[in-house]
């Protein structure tokens, strides 16, 4: 799943995050780079369905099974990369339809540039590495509260551990607080025995732009995340859609103005809020505006589960227009969590609305080798009386 979302990216970063690279002196990168580009790296999306089961056997580790995966896609990309240029070369076809004639006659063709390959290279790098990470994040429960701020604003908000919470310069009145339920204690037989609330795997490498993560912060983390749920593109990305990923990206601003070089827009603050690496992190959005989702992490006291995502509190207001939970089971994992429905039904005291079910199109969304869905997880919740109370707010988590 890496694979396929950086070599669409990448070629997507091709086309779009010219100004870094513009900032060379007499760099000009025109469309006929996306077009070798995303030609070169959307042909090695093939790769994956090769080199990666449908349904991956990771039960002798995730770090084994995506360290092995990724040396078997970065082998494989080298060459496919190498065959599709030299193909396109020989008078083949790339990913628009267009051959080497068709790009030197269209007046679009770029010049030698000595620095191209070395920004190319940089980018993949940082991409492969973030995308790489997202993906290890799928096989644990992660996800986003995106909550309103108290009335100073995100950096005022106190409700969990400081390590949790990002705050964006751009949307001071909201608070995002990142999590992870991990999912060992599934299906054991005490019914009372749900997971703490923790950070995901290496969280604390993101706290500032650094080597170890590539420059990869948190606030990119989330803006990402941000940018994919509000155009609707983790479908899109899964899938390989370099279209529906570039037209998101100048819908956000960042524009190709026709045969002259890519440039930001005119308020490049717009476009730097979309983080370093705008695609590559799809944490799912729980969005809550009362925050009371908002968790202790490492202990029971305090504890709060994602039980209801929508427009609306957790004690009134819900209606299932407003509500976006069956999304975010979808998109989390939780659909197969018989812990989440107890833990939401049984200490947050959530209610269900049983004239509502959601079990057999839960279980339409189900691929081969999936967990059942659990049987009690099939009504959406119209009210929890009982979130737990933001007093204690755990024990140091670095998710490591």
């Amino acid at each position: 799943m890496a694979a396929v979302n950086m070599v669409v990216l990448v070629a997507t970063a091709g086309t779009t995050f010219a100004p870094v690279f513009s900032n060379t002196q007499g760099a000009k990168l025109l469309p006929s780079v996306a077009n070798l580009i995303g030609s070169s790296y959307i042909g090695a999306a093939g790769i994956v369905n090769s080199g990666v089961a449908e349904v991956p056997d990771y039960s002798a580790g995730v770090e084994s099974w995506l360290t092995g995966t990724l040396n078997t896609i970065v082998d494989n990309r080298h060459h496919r990369v190498d065959e599709d240029l030299r193909d396109l070369l020989k008078g083949g076809v790339n990913s628009k339809n267009m051959t080497i004639f068709d790009l030197l006659a269209s007046k679009d063709f770029l010049a030698p540039d000595p620095n191209l390959q070395a920004y190319q290279a940089e980018r993949e790098k940082q991409y492969m590495y973030a995308l790489s990470v997202n993906a290890g994040w799928r096989f644990e429960q992660v996800f986003i509260v995106h909550a309103n701020a108290p009335p100073g604003g995100c950096l005022s908000d106190n409700r969990g551990r400081a390590e949790h919470l990002v705050c964006l310069e751009e949307k001071p009145k909201y608070s995002f607080w990142l999590f992870n339920i991990g999912q060992g204690r599934e299906r054991d037989s005490l019914k009372n025995d749900q997971a703490q609330v923790t950070a995901p795997s290496g969280w604390h490498m993101f706290d500032d732009a650094g080597s170890q993560t590539l420059n990869v912060t948190r606030k990119c983390v989330v803006r990402s995340s941000l940018m994919m749920h509000r155009n609707n593109l983790a479908d899109a990305v899964d899938h390989s859609d370099f279209v529906s990923i570039t037209s998101a990206l100048e819908r956000e601003g960042v524009v190709m103005p026709g045969m002259d070089a890519v440039h930001w827009p005119s308020d490049p603050e717009k476009t730097k809020h979309l983080g370093s690496v705008p695609g590559a992190f799809s944490i799912p959005i729980f969005r809550n505006p009362g925050g009371e989702a908002i968790s202790s992490v490492g202990e029971d006291k305090s504890r709060n589960y994602p039980c209801m995502a929508g427009e609306f509190s957790w004690e009134s207001g819900w209606s299932i227009e407003k509500d976006t939970t069956l999304q975010f089971l979808k998109r989390s994992g939780f659909m197969f969590s018989e812990d989440w429905e107890d833990y939401c039904s049984g200490h947050n005291d959530c209610e269900g609305e049983n004239s509502i079910d959601w079990h057999a199109e839960l279980n339409a969304f189900r691929k081969d080798g999936d967990p059942e869905i659990p049987k009690k997880l099939k009504h959406p919740f119209k009210k929890c009386t009982s979130p737990k109370s933001h007093d204690h707010l755990g024990t140091p988590n670095n998710g490591t």
